[in-house]
């Protein structure tokens, strides 16, 4: 899931015109220098707790949306064999 996310968030900066050094050096590279040990270290409740208001309230607004959306959805598809 983490890695799909990652790789959504790719062709979305590319669509909108993003170069692939921007896009590399803003997304992967900062979650694999700095957000991944970062999480590893603390927890992600750790880091939900320290972000800014809105960040907070985003994630844990569509966290239970996105979990529901991957039990529903994405999960029962690759059960069915589906891609």
């Amino acid at each position: 899931v983490y890695v799909a996310c990652m790789m959504a968030q790719i062709d979305v900066l590319r669509e909108a015109g993003h170069c692939y050094s921007e896009i590399i050096n803003e997304s992967v590279i900062e979650a694999v220098d700095s957000l991944c040990p970062y999480m590893h270290y603390r927890g992600i409740a750790f880091m939900v707790d320290n972000c800014s208001f809105t960040a907070k309230t985003g994630s844990r607004k569509w966290a239970p949306r996105f979990d529901y959306i991957l039990d529903q959805l994405a999960y029962t598809a690759v059960d069915n064999g589906k891609p």
